[in-house]
């Protein structure tokens, strides 16, 4: 029943998605691309997140939050571009799972959702592993649209990782197409 109830739940909150002409249209909790996080967090919760950095580029950053009020997703990263006055890149919905499976379950739903939502977007689907674990895997699906990027995937961690507090986890991520450069060709 649970399982049934966040299927549900799931529908509903891509139903919207439906309508949207462009990238602000798109939310992940009430958080679009473009907005200021100002309009959503204090900025004493804002210097309270989880920050991270990238090893070969300051140019965006990663703020990270648990949420006691939300709809779909109780874990929520954003990206900022350095300088931008707390405007967002990219906006991440994550959930953890206990069972791989459940992951990739929830994963069918949603790519078929975003499938026929963006029927015109090139999708690329795949699975790969990490080059410094390679018995972790990512089950990944790409969408690339004209002014953004979504992409869903399910991380399985190793139990070597696992053990130092990696959790099997779902990512529902919207970038801008400069977000989305800057990870493939200048973050790593």
């Amino acid at each position: 029943m649970r399982s049934f109830l966040l299927v549900l739940i799931l529908i509903f909150s891509l139903q919207s998605w439906t309508k949207a002409d462009d990238i602000r249209d798109f939310q992940i909790e009430g958080i679009s691309v473009g907005d200021n996080l100002l309009d959503h967090f204090t900025i004493n919760q804002i210097n309270k997140a989880y920050k991270n950095t990238y090893p070969k580029s300051k140019k965006f950053y990663g703020l990270q939050f648990d949420l006691t009020d939300y709809e779909t997703y109780k874990h929520i990263q954003v990206h900022i571009k350095s300088g931008s006055n707390y405007i967002v890149s990219s906006i991440v919905g994550g959930e953890f799972f206990d069972n791989i499976n459940k992951c990739y379950q929830k994963q069918k739903i949603i790519v078929r959702d975003l499938k026929k939502t963006f029927s015109n977007a090139e999708v690329n689907e795949y699975k790969t592993t990490y080059p410094d674990d390679p018995k972790s895997s990512i089950k990944i699906a790409e969408f690339y649209l004209s002014n953004f990027d979504v992409v869903v995937y399910c991380t399985d961690w190793s139990k070597k990782a696992e053990t130092t507090g990696n959790t099997d986890n779902l990512r529902v991520e919207i970038s801008s197409l400069e977000f989305s450069k800057f990870i493939t060709t200048e973050a790593y």
